[in-house]
């Protein structure tokens, strides 16, 4: 039964281990920019970020058209006498990218415009173009329509970024994607932030001018630099374009947009209804809660759906569905294995991590961490587990109205349950949401690809997982930071020695990490003790 993963995975691991790397430099940048923008920012402001955050991310799901999802597909290491293929398939893509693009940036810079005149013409009346109601569209503040400016601009790069980022991964590219990725983290939050205290320091009213301006100017730069090298490496032109390659991208990829955007929709449509009903103050602390609890499951979740999906998409073209049944199965029993513990312990020490990272302003924050953490550990570990047989028998209709369904449900639970209890309804509701579609894909993809699960081994994983939680939480050892580190590193430990015992995926990782010690000649006592058993004693149970 382990066939299915171990045969793929020296190369699948060591991409795991590049993207989880570059997930670990992402997560501390965030580390690094949430206590200083939480801080720097008003409340007001740091809503506007976040509104405008999403807004962007919708628009340049959108401006893809789709592409993103066929590269992946479609592109990767060509056969041999393939070459001219692959080159006319990556011109074609990033040249349709460029147009598209522009076209949404010129779209939302005009619409901004407009906006910002009709703000200045006060109007008779109550309606859409009455100032009130600009000023609803401008989440209350006029000076909004000048970051809608630079927010369009940034459409451009990041649809740009995206497309290469996606060329990389069907390329199989792990280490590029994470240097490109951490260099374009790091340059956006130096520059995000300088750019915010020296336009403050001028004139306080332009402190998100600076914020975006910054932001704006490296992830051009580094973008025009990447897409000039791609070119360059690849032998890219404009006379390899060609109609026909594109005409098959959008015919796999258009449906996608729609999912995509409902997607992300589902995750981020709460902030606007918050925003509605109660303000930009709980914008902001939904949004702090919310960002303190996506860290790890993006750390761990991320560079395994990035792993996953083109070996998947391989393994059904080269193997057929058997054995591309039998490596999702593996690769969903140890997702569950190794990353539920470690969110579920994460939530006992919510509050003092959140009033650590966001200030003590944001500390009820901390009641939306465990829901939105089960949220996103399910949606984001198994969405591309469960939907693969859509994916690789082109149903990609089927899924996109499961999750345009999910939108409707998602808005209509999210004013209910915002209108009751706040943005603690909203948390709650993205649980709900995230669970009620996976069992729907779920349902909807067993059509076309059998995965035969292990649901013992994911069930007792994620029950050791809770109880654990449970029992330390409850030690009387005090709340703060320190005692909640404590708590988590004793969860840490009874889950290791007992799941090393009873379940053959713990087992297997176990294995993994004996050899990659062994590898580099480090000190195992820690893992005795940790597990319980010795080195050479993994590696033959994994």
């Amino acid at each position: 039964m382990q066939n299915g993963l171990n045969h793929k995975s020296p190369g699948l691991l060591r991409q795991v281990g590049h993207y989880f790397g570059g997930q670990i430099a992402v997560m501390a940048a965030g580390l690094i920019s949430m206590p200083i923008l939480t801080r720097a920012f008003t409340e007001e402001e740091y809503g506007i970020v976040n509104l405008l955050g999403a807004t962007v991310l919708l628009v340049v799901a959108a401006s893809k058209i789709g592409l993103s999802q066929a590269s992946v597909r479609f592109a990767g290491r060509p056969r041999e006498g393939e070459e001219q293929n692959e080159r006319e398939l990556q011109s074609t893509i990033l040249m349709a990218s460029l147009v598209s693009a522009t076209f949404f940036a010129l779209a939302v810079v005009a619409g901004a415009c407009v906006l910002l005149w009709l703000g200045s013409h006060p109007r008779e009346g109550h309606g859409l173009l009455a100032s009130e109601g600009i000023q609803r569209f401008l989440f209350g503040n006029r000076s909004t329509a000048y970051l809608m400016v630079l927010a369009g601009v940034l459409i451009i790069p990041r649809t740009l970024t995206s497309i290469m980022l996606s060329l990389m991964r069907s390329e199989r590219r792990s280490k590029l994607y994470t240097v490109f990725s951490v260099l374009m983290r790091y340059g956006s939050l130096m520059f995000g932030i300088g750019g915010f205290f020296i336009a403050k320091s001028m004139m306080p009213e332009m402190g998100l001018i600076g914020y975006f301006g910054g932001v704006l100017l490296v992830e051009g730069g580094l973008t025009l630099a990447f897409l000039w090298a791609w070119w360059r490496e690849h032998g890219l032109g404009l006379s390899l374009t060609r109609s026909a390659v594109l005409r098959m991208s959008l015919a796999y990829g258009l449906p996608l947009v729609i999912y995509e955007i409902s997607s992300i929709l589902v995750g981020y449509c709460d902030k606007y209804i918050i925003q509605f009903y109660r303000g930009l103050e709980d914008v902001a602390r939904y949004s702090a809660g919310y960002g303190v609890a996506e860290m790890l499951p993006v750390l761990f979740t991320f560079p395994v759906e990035l792993a996953i999906v083109p070996q998947a998409v391989r393994l059904w073209e080269e193997s057929g569905a058997s054995e591309t049944g039998e490596f999702l199965s593996s690769a969903a029993a140890r997702y569950v294995v190794a990353v539920f513990p470690v969110l579920a312990l994460f939530c006992v020490g919510a509050r003092p991590i959140v009033t650590f990272i966001a200030s003590e302003k944001y500390a009820d924050s901390a009641m939306v961490v465990p829901w939105v953490i089960a949220g996103l550990a399910l949606w984001q570990g198994f969405c591309p587990i469960v939907s693969m047989g859509f994916m690789v028998r082109k149903r990609t209709r089927a899924l996109t109205a499961i999750l345009c369904l999910a939108v409707v449900f998602n808005v209509a639970l999210n004013i209910v349950m915002v209108r009751m209890y706040g943005y603690l309804g909203a948390a709650v509701t993205t649980l709900v949401t995230y669970a009620s579609v996976l069992l729907l894909a779920g349902l909807g993809s067993s059509r076309y690809l059998r995965v035969p699960w292990r649901y013992g081994a994911m069930l007792r994983a994620t029950l050791m997982s809770i109880g654990v939680s449970a029992a330390v939480w409850l030690l009387p050892i005090g709340n703060g930071l320190l005692p909640a580190a404590v708590k988590i590193l004793i969860g840490a430990f009874l889950y290791t020695r007992i799941m090393a015992r009873i379940d053959d995926s713990a087992q297997w990782g176990l294995g993994v990490a004996a050899r990659w010690l062994r590898k580099h000649n480090l000190d195992t006592r820690w893992f005795v003790l940790l597990t319980g058993c010795r080195p050479a004693e993994s590696e033959a149970v994994g």
